[in-house]
């Protein structure tokens, strides 16, 4: 029900093995479709974040691509960022997975359309 834009999944994890990590993808259905994502350390700042949003396989989507507008990737990236803090504030929690988050043309920002937050 949200205007379209560019689907993105985030999501954290405070890992038995290796502590709390970030992921970042494409979401909707290209979440399973591509399986394109990155697995990040959770101390990394926006601009990193948004450095590594455009490492994605489906980066072309986030720039000017077929007459669509470049996307809010600085937004997405700061939403990751508070998310990857979030996760390491709280280690009673297990994982949290956003998908989608709706990324809008360049300064527009981009919105969380579901979550999920597992505790332990």
């Amino acid at each position: 029900m949200a205007r379209p834009g560019v689907e993105l999944i985030l999501g954290a994890r405070n890992d038995k093995d290796w502590g709390p990590v970030l992921v970042i993808g494409l979401g909707g259905v290209f979440a399973e479709a591509l399986h394109d994502v990155r697995v990040l350390p959770p101390d990394l700042d926006a601009a990193s974040i948004a450095h590594e949003l455009h490492q994605l396989k489906g980066a072309a989507l986030l720039k000017a691509f077929r007459g669509a507008p470049p996307r809010d990737v600085p937004a997405a990236a700061e939403m990751a960022a508070r998310l990857a803090a979030f996760v390491r504030a709280h280690p009673e929690v297990v994982e949290v997975d956003i998908n989608p988050v709706m990324v809008y043309s360049e300064g527009e920002g981009a919105v969380a359309l579901d979550a999920l937050i597992v505790t332990r």
